[in-house]
């Protein structure tokens, strides 16, 4: 084998020992360099985030089923309660804010005569 040869497979050898470095760098890099912590670090927070993400959408989205059942049933059940209206006595108009019978009942002037109601109490 000639100079020539020798130096074309040597040169061959070293360039794919370098290409073997860039390809797969991590298991030649040492694991405590203080690029690799901080990028562990922020995989770590990362994962962290998407986890909580994920946490809540799921309440979110329990809290939506909730609530769209909630709408079915009271949709389902406001003609019963139109029903039990019109058949109910009228009540005089001073004491419709006194007692609410349903939620539909509760406004805002109800709200504030309980609420005045118990700062009296104290």
């Amino acid at each position: 084998m000639d100079k020539w040869s020798a130096l074309f497979v040597l040169i061959l050898f070293g360039i794919a020992f370098l290409l073997i470095l860039e390809v797969r760098p991590y298991e030649w890099r040492k694991s405590s360099e203080p690029e690799d912590l901080d990028r562990e670090a922020q995989r770590a927070q990362l994962k962290e985030v998407h986890r909580m993400r994920r946490q809540r959408d799921r309440v979110w989205f329990k809290i939506d089923s909730v609530y769209a059942e909630f709408v079915n049933k009271t949709s389902s059940e406001r003609l019963t309660l139109e029903d039990k209206r019109t058949d109910a006595p009228a009540q005089a108009s001073g004491g419709s804010a006194a007692a609410a019978d349903n939620w539909n009942d509760v406004t805002l002037t109800y709200i504030k005569e309980k609420y005045e109601s118990f700062l009296k109490k104290d």
